[in-house]
């Protein structure tokens, strides 16, 4: 919210009010509250991942290389599996 606040009324010289009436109107606090939670995840699975390639690694520098590229796309899967069903698990619940 506060990037879109410095693009908005800094730099396209948007209303604040009208900036703020506007977040009010167009998002609830489950918004938030999902991104918040899912962020919490994403984190973990992330840190998780690299820590796991990271100890793991062998072969000098071209094995750091090879585990920080398995790192990024093993975590990418990782997320996107669990976008999906964080979705689906917190989409029944009004928090």
């Amino acid at each position: 919210m506060w990037g879109s606040y410095l693009v908005g009324v800094k730099a396209l010289g948007l209303d604040p009010g009208t900036f703020f009436h506007n977040i009010k109107n167009f998002s609830n606090p489950d918004d938030i509250a999902h991104g918040l939670i899912k962020s919490v995840f994403y984190g973990f699975i992330c840190s998780l991942i690299a820590c796991y390639e990271g100890y793991n690694t062998s072969g000098g520098a071209a094995g750091v290389g090879q585990a920080t590229n398995r790192a990024v796309v093993f975590g990418i899967i990782c997320i996107f599996v669990l976008d999906y069903f964080l979705t689906v698990l917190l989409s029944g619940f009004n928090l």
